[in-house]
């Protein structure tokens, strides 16, 4: 038992250890600086920088902070995991509502404020009511294959491939495929804060 203890504790100090070396190769990177100058600013000598950004280091506090400081970031972004910045989703992962023989699609699965995305796929003769959106929101609706019509106020629109209609998502609206083909549509909702200056 007290092995495992053991390689538990030994694989957690190498995961720690490779992301410290990860961030600071990164964030010294990213500021311009070579080891020499991180070095000076940080006020360590430029063998433990190499050393930490080799991977195998086992800072103290100390220095932990001093790096911390000189590159103008907290502790723990030195020391916690990287973060992907490419993120992939698959299809069948995003979430999504059946309206009416209509598939919506939210391409943001994680919130963005005052942003929201969705694909729209209508069969032939299917449709749905939107619900209107929060005041200040415009809706940017994309025709992206076939011909859909969207009836916003009791006016209506039929846009065909390429087609994009710009309307307050506070309004009453809908949406229907017109043609003889499954359509697909793009709708970007942008809320603007009434108060916002």
């Amino acid at each position: 038992m007290d092995s495992a203890h053991e390689r538990n504790v030994t694989l957690s100090e190498r995961t720690i250890a490779s992301n410290l070396a990860h961030n600071i190769i990164n964030l010294r990177n990213s500021r311009g600086l070579t080891q020499q100058k991180l070095a000076k600013v940080a006020s360590i000598p430029r063998s433990t920088i190499t050393h930490f950004e080799s991977g195998s280091g086992n800072p103290s506090l100390s220095n932990l902070i001093k790096l911390a400081t000189a590159l103008e970031v907290q502790v723990e972004e030195l020391l916690s995991p990287v973060v992907p910045t490419v993120t992939m989703i698959k299809s069948f992962e995003l979430p999504h509502k059946d309206k009416n023989g209509c598939l919506v699609y939210n391409l943001l699965p994680s919130p963005l404020r005052g942003l929201g995305l969705e694909k729209m796929e209508f069969e032939p003769d299917h449709g749905f009511t939107g619900v209107p959106h929060l005041k200040g929101t415009t809706e940017y609706f994309a025709c992206v294959k076939g011909k859909t019509q969207v009836v916003v106020c009791e006016e209506t629109f039929v846009l065909s491939q390429g087609d994009v209609l710009i309307f307050s998502g506070d309004d009453n609206h809908s949406y229907k495929n017109v043609g003889n083909t499954k359509a697909i549509a793009i709708s970007v909702l942008v809320h603007q804060r009434i108060n916002e200056e």
